[in-house]
């Protein structure tokens, strides 16, 4: 990648739609979602004016500044992408943003640990591949990553920590009225009948513990929660592109979080929010996806988001 004049900031994004996968990788199921590219093409746009340039599989962004949709959507597309990502200094700024189906998988008997695994293209690329790829960037650069695919809670924190099996959510008159639109949609999640054919055999590669960068993780839902698909977008990737044209002037992620929190009113999607490594928690007053650093946005004082119980 091009080094940056004068010792500035470089801001890069990898931006990732699944619209469809390949049957023969998932036993039959194609994965069919637009709303997926919808979001990544929204999401470059949104990336792109604001300075960053897009990875590309050629290694030159000013080239090819498009995302990975669909059938460029691969595992190798995006491991080699990644390892562009090994070339960023501190200070630099790398955002991702995955819109597609996860899954879930269970390392051994029902009550083991459990992985999550966003669907590419041409296989699941698992929570502990993600973990070894960031764990290859340098201390002091900032990592945004967006996940608006089923579990994607899980795609932070350790998987010991994650919670077991779905939330229980007993549904009043108030709280179907309020999931109208999540059941209207279908789920982001992989189908039951086709995890254990995809099911994960390798030893596990890295854990968070590993990763030097500065990271926030801002997922569409909690890891025991299935994330849901409008009309057009994912409800999660919609309400978050909602806030951002609603506050022009920029809001700090601790704000972004809480605010898409109280758009997505529907107790089956809760968002998630994680922060991690040495200066996460001020980077999180920091204004939302500005590459120049630092400039904190004071946080008002809002109501927690909900969490599952």
């Amino acid at each position: 990648m091009t080094p940056a004049p004068n010792g500035e900031q470089k801001g890069y994004a990898l931006v990732i739609g699944v619209g469809a996968v390949n049957k023969t990788k998932y036993d039959g199921w194609d994965g069919k979602d637009e709303t997926c590219v919808n979001d990544a093409q929204q999401m470059a746009t949104f990336a792109r004016e604001r300075g960053f340039l897009l990875l590309a599989p050629s290694g030159d962004p000013s080239k090819d500044n498009e995302p990975l949709l669909t059938e460029k959507a691969t595992r190798l597309n995006v491991i080699s992408m990644m390892e562009q990502a090994k070339t960023l200094e501190p200070g630099d700024f790398l955002l991702v943003h995955f819109s597609g189906h996860g899954g879930r998988d269970p390392k051994g008997p029902p009550s083991a640990v459990i992985g999550e695994y966003w669907s590419l293209y041409d296989g699941p690329l698992h929570d502990d591949e993600w973990d070894h790829m960031l764990a290859k960037i340098p201390e002091g650069v900032r990592v945004v990553v967006l996940s608006d695919s089923c579990w994607s809670g899980g795609f932070g924190p350790p998987d010991d920590e994650d919670p077991p099996g779905l939330v229980n959510i007993r549904f009043t008159r108030e709280s179907e009225h309020l999931c109208i639109e999540a059941r209207a949609g279908k789920t982001r999640a992989v189908p039951k009948n086709k995890r254990a054919a995809i099911r994960r055999v390798t030893p596990r590669l890295a854990s968070p513990d590993d990763i030097p960068a500065t990271v926030i993780l801002l997922a569409a839902c909690h890891a025991n929660q299935q994330a849901y698909s409008g009309r057009t977008h994912g409800v999660f990737t919609n309400a978050l592109l909602d806030v951002l044209t609603e506050h022009p002037s920029g809001l700090s992620y601790n704000t972004l979080y809480h605010e898409v929190g109280r758009k997505i009113t529907c107790p089956l999607q809760s968002p998630f929010c994680w922060k991690h490594g040495a200066g996460a928690f001020e980077f999180a007053k920091e204004k939302a996806f500005s590459i120049a650093q630092p400039q904190h946005i004071s946080s008002p004082s809002l109501p927690a988001v909900g969490v599952p119980g």
